[in-house]
């Protein structure tokens, strides 16, 4: 799923309209846009959190993962939450690709 920031607003989303959504799905792939354009505030950022938990309690883990630079228009920084935490790395890029899985074994999320 490549849908230019509705990563941060999926769990909300998934939760209100279809619960067990990813109890159905056995692979989940999502790009995501770690840029300033799309997760301005750690409030926002936070929702990318939760949707790894829902995929995490429906049985998924991460299967793989690459990293990219987005498009130039988005390298715009990023928040202090995310540049500290380790997880942004500079020679990897802003956009992470992400693959998870039921039922196989992967990456620890």
């Amino acid at each position: 799923m490549d849908c230019e920031g509705c990563e941060y607003s999926l769990y909300a989303d998934t939760v209100a309209n279809n619960p067990l959504f990813f109890a159905t799905v056995d692979q989940f792939a999502l790009e995501v846009h770690l840029s300033l354009k799309w997760a301005p505030d750690n409030a926002t950022f936070l929702g990318y959190g939760r949707l790894l938990a829902l995929l995490r309690r429906s049985g998924h883990q991460l299967y793989d993962a690459s990293a990219d630079w987005c498009s130039g228009g988005e390298q715009m920084g990023l928040l202090p939450l995310v540049r500290g935490s380790g997880y942004f790395r500079r020679r990897r890029g802003h956009c992470e690709n992400l693959l998870f899985a039921r039922g196989r074994r992967g990456r620890e999320a």
